[in-house]
């Protein structure tokens, strides 16, 4: 609830320029292949993963926002016995489960090149801001777990096409990544995400309309 809660204040914050200019809502979903520290925890691909954003546009090409999402990732691992536990000394035989759940709350700024009359329109941005994070590590009778917010960021690259001047379809994959905490250390992975975007306001664009 407080990550939510989060979002619908920057939401707010944006809501002038929203008013102003022509306007925009994504949601979608993904999927993530992990790197580096979250590789080392789990190494084996998040299968699922969301998206919302929202937003305006500056000018034709140009568009600034805040955005949230969600990655999951789980690994199971076979019944053994598993000792001095993350350095405990504590010994559990059983099956151990693993989870991480990453949530990137960020504001992101974007620039789509110009389009053609096929429809399609590449783009271009970046998004910096919190990172949430939790780990669990489930073993029966014994389980640790772990979160923390850390600062992060993504670069992110992608092609959309729009059905008409207000409607697409944008595809496009993103490096994430978040600076290590006392908690826990950092998060990466790349990810990769289909949703759809719809432009609302009064003012009209020039591309696809």
């Amino acid at each position: 609830m407080k990550k939510i809660n989060q979002f619908l204040c920057t939401l707010l914050i944006l809501a002038p320029g929203l008013v102003f200019s022509q306007g925009y809502i994504g949601l979608g979903g993904g999927f993530s292949f992990p790197t580096g520290d979250t590789y080392d925890f789990i190494d084996q691909p998040g299968w699922r993963g969301c998206h919302l954003e929202a937003g305006g546009f500056f000018t034709d090409h140009l568009s600034a926002g805040a955005a949230f999402s969600w990655y999951g990732y789980y690994k199971s691992y076979p019944l053994q016995t598993y000792e001095n536990i993350n350095g405990t000394g504590i010994t559990v035989t059983g099956k151990q489960l693993r989870y991480e759940n990453v949530y990137p709350l960020m504001l992101k700024v974007r620039y789509y090149f110009p389009a053609n009359d096929s429809g399609f329109m590449l783009y271009a941005g970046g998004a910096a801001g919190a990172v949430f994070a939790t780990r669990l590590q489930d073993f029966g009778v014994y389980s640790e777990s772990d979160h923390t917010a850390q600062f992060g960021f993504y670069p992110e690259a992608g092609i959309s096409y729009w059905f008409t001047g207000r409607i697409a379809l944008c595809l496009d994959g993103r490096y994430y990544y978040s600076l290590k905490s006392a908690a826990l250390p950092s998060h990466s992975g790349v990810s990769v995400n289909l949703g759809l975007v719809w432009k609302f306001g009064t003012r009209n664009f020039t591309f696809m309309d």
